[in-house]
């Protein structure tokens, strides 16, 4: 297993050790609030721990409901129970980032929950393109073509797959389960030969460019203009509305 081409933690050293260096990363990002506190008061750091403690939550519930979908393969899924765990997951991390920093530089303002919608479009869109690139491989970050869906990922395709025909999906995900991991390849084109007779690939890219346009449009109305102006930036540069 490869996180931005490099091994995981888990895959080097097994899931006991990956487990408690995260709990030590929490750990120290508490150091860190609280080394906050000199400098901007503990009104400030109260705000910050208020922040950073709904997002911690936010993104469990997103990786959680994943793991029981992906446990699940043949529990049909939809396309808004899909966007609401890219919300959760994605989203509330774009969200307390910028937040955070807000609230350091002063007082929160009027506007902040603007930020927050910009994040979750802007987190919806990411993992869409995420999807998308999971069709494409990524051999600089050791991605091979069709992972997620090869392990039967809860994603936009799988949901998008489920409303348009679900009792062959339902068959195709039957036949997928049993391959042995030589077959991999073989599932990979089953699943590619599929998505794209369903039209779910063009589909999948208008939907791409719709949260684009949301997550610019939510840029668009924030007040701040440094602010807007960089998330503009961020957007126009980070999410590339094609499939390909």
């Amino acid at each position: 297993a490869y996180r931005y081409g490099r091994p995981t933690l888990h895959a080097r050293w097994g899931i006991p050790v990956a487990l408690n260096v995260g709990d030590y990363l929490i750990g120290l990002g508490y150091s860190l609030l609280a080394e906050v506190q000199a400098e901007a008061g503990q009104e400030t750091v109260a705000d910050l721990l208020k922040l950073f403690s709904e997002a911690h939550r936010n993104l469990c519930v997103g990786q959680g409901a994943e793991l029981w979908l992906l446990q699940r393969p043949q529990q049909p899924l939809t396309v808004p129970e899909v966007l609401r765990i890219y919300a959760l997951k994605t989203g509330s991390a774009f969200a307390v980032a910028m937040l955070a920093g807000i609230r350091l530089a002063g007082e929160m303002p009027s506007w902040w929950k603007l930020v927050r919608q910009f994040a979750r479009a802007f987190g919806i869109a990411f993992q869409i393109q995420n999807d998308c690139q999971d069709w494409k491989g990524q051999e600089h970050n050791k991605l091979r073509l069709g992972a997620d869906a090869a392990a039967l990922r809860p994603t936009i395709f799988s949901a998008l797959a489920w409303h348009v025909a679900p009792r062959e999906f339902a068959s195709l995900i039957e036949k997928s389960q049993f391959q042995d991991r030589s077959e991999r390849e073989d599932v990979v084109k089953l699943l590619r030969e599929f998505f794209q007779e369903c039209g779910l690939f063009k589909t999948v890219e208008e939907m791409l460019q719709l949260e684009r346009t949301r997550a610019l449009e939510m840029a668009d109305q924030i007040p701040h203009d440094e602010l807007r102006v960089f998330l503009r930036y961020l957007t126009e540069s980070a999410i590339k509305p094609t499939v390909g």
